[in-house]
């Protein structure tokens, strides 16, 4: 159980952070299967200025003002890098918060499950998966964690889904000869 990762992903509450995919993160990343990187979007000022100013809602379900605050700071982040962008957008099965037009980019703001680092990466055209914490009372930038993948990391993911494939048919087969 690391908790390096936790305060990339549970920056503002983490009473049942997800164990499993936090260990499976950081092995990926002491393997060189998943890159990180941090990068500095924003000074603080600017995130209590948007939120000053914020709306309330955008997207589905309840979004409080920092968190609408922190995906105003990511898309300004991607404008600068000449990209355009947007939110709450239906895609690969779940709406990330800031995602860019050409889908290359994907940003999670505020307390982020993890699962979506292994849900988002593998697909095609994903170059990297953002996340973009709460800051805390002492930060003076607003950071965004880049999770980039690597050929090897695909690989990863598929001999894991070959091995599960196997053990399920083992199984199925044991259970039919113990049924019978």
């Amino acid at each position: 159980m690391n908790k390096s990762l936790l305060p990339i992903f549970y920056s503002e509450f983490n009473a049942s952070p997800n164990w499993d995919l936090i260990d499976e993160l950081e092995f990926c990343i002491k393997t060189k299967l998943i890159q990180i990187q941090a990068e500095d979007i924003a000074k603080i000022e600017e995130f209590y200025n948007v939120l000053d100013k914020g709306p309330i809602s955008d997207g589905p379900g309840p979004q409080g003002k920092g968190h609408m605050s922190l995906k105003t700071l990511a898309q300004n982040w991607l404008s600068k890098q000449g990209k355009t962008s947007k939110t709450e957008v239906f895609y690969a099965g779940l709406h990330p918060d800031v995602i860019s037009d050409s889908s290359d980019i994907i940003i999670e703001c505020g307390s982020t499950d993890p699962a979506c680092i292994p849900i988002y990466l593998p697909v095609d055209g994903v170059n990297y998966v953002g996340i973009v914490p709460f800051p805390h009372l002492d930060d003076v930038d607003i950071n965004l964690y880049k999770f980039i993948k690597t050929n090897e990391y695909l690989t990863y993911l598929n001999d894991k889904k070959l091995t599960w494939r196997e053990n399920l048919k083992k199984f199925t087969r044991y259970r039919r000869l113990v049924d019978k």
